[in-house]
């Protein structure tokens, strides 16, 4: 096995993980088990932290490898086509908002896309940005929101943090799920 795949292996094993402690969290929680939820937060931060480790070291195993270190390459953008595109958000993001009585809180959303999306996100999708931090899907979805907002399908004035949907947005919901973009 070649070591990039070994990595990708790993990473993806991280994720399942990180997927199934934020449903145990979000389950705990919901159910007032707030001890649990709370041992369910910690799991994610370790699991968080342990897949930029993992990140880190991909990035590094060249140069520990061959002894040489390569010289940086400068961030650069996906060629097109490669990540899931901003317009396939929408439907989703939509929906969670409908789910969650017309708003709510982004990491809700987010993890609502997700449980949506999962089965349809690319590999890439999966991958930490340059900044370290960021998830290439869920940039890419608050990527979606920004338009949807400029398109008025979601609110702009709704409170920081806040992800609102409007009659417009509604509407497009109505119209896009019954032709079954979803």
């Amino acid at each position: 096995m070649e070591a990039n795949e070994a990595f990708e292996t790993l990473l993806s094993q991280l994720r399942q993980a990180l997927t199934e402690a934020q449903d145990i969290g979000a389950r705990a929680f919901r159910e007032s088990q707030f001890d649990e939820a709370q041992a369910a937060g910690r799991r994610c931060e370790e699991i968080t932290a342990q897949t930029q480790h993992l990140e880190d070291l991909r990035q590094r195993w060249p140069s520990l490898v061959h002894g040489a270190e390569r010289p940086k390459a400068k961030p650069r953008r996906l060629p097109r086509g490669q990540k899931t595109p901003q317009k396939e958000f929408r439907v989703p993001i939509l929906m969670a908002l409908e789910e969650a009585g017309g708003r709510g809180a982004v990491q809700e959303v987010l993890e609502q896309v997700e449980h949506l999306m999962k089965h349809r996100l690319k590999e890439v999708d999966w991958q930490i940005l340059a900044d370290g931090r960021s998830v290439r899907w869920r940039n890419t979805a608050q990527w979606a929101r920004s338009n949807m907002v400029k398109q008025g399908l979601l609110a702009p004035d709704s409170p920081r943090g806040i992800w609102e949907i409007t009659k417009a947005g509604r509407a497009y919901l109505r119209e896009h799920r019954a032709g079954g973009s979803v």
